[in-house]
């Protein structure tokens, strides 16, 4: 018998998840990553290169947090322990986030004070750019777009 009509999880203690953030975060913009280790360098060469595009240094304007598949933490309080006005979840669900909003991919939405943007995985997004695809690069940038107005 259960007494509980949800379920349970457990979420990632905030302070670990905020030693794991790295870069500047001058810009507040948060860019949170699924990315196997071995594919970190070159994931973030590709990422690097869009974010220069809408005038975003990676490491001096975001703050990067790589995440493991099917990893969970609150943004809500990732957002009061780092200063976080966007956020750039390339692969992430938004429950796994903490958020319990419908948010389309690629729409650019207001969440509790953030801008919030669902993006595909960078991997599969830099693999079609690779094999001359823009349709994710160019939902990606249109949002980048409307979210920096570049």
């Amino acid at each position: 018998m259960s007494f509980l009509d949800f379920d349970l999880f457990m979420v990632a203690d905030s302070d670990t998840i905020t030693e794991r953030c790295f870069g500047g975060g001058a810009k507040g913009v948060l860019i949170v990553l699924i990315s196997p280790p071995e594919l970190r360098e070159e994931m973030e060469a590709f990422a690097a290169k869009v974010f220069a595009a809408a005038q975003i240094d990676l490491h001096k304007d975001a703050t990067l947090l790589y995440l493991k598949p099917g990893e969970q933490f609150s943004l809500a309080q990732l957002s009061r322990q780092k200063p976080v006005r966007y956020v750039l979840a390339f692969g992430v669900p938004a429950a796994d986030m903490g958020i319990q909003a419908l948010a389309q991919a690629y729409q650019p939405a207001e969440v509790e004070g953030l801008t919030l943007l669902l993006a595909h995985d960078i991997a599969a997004i830099a693999e079609e750019r690779k094999q001359g695809g823009k349709q994710l690069s160019g939902a990606l940038w249109n949002a980048l777009k409307a979210m920096f107005s570049v």
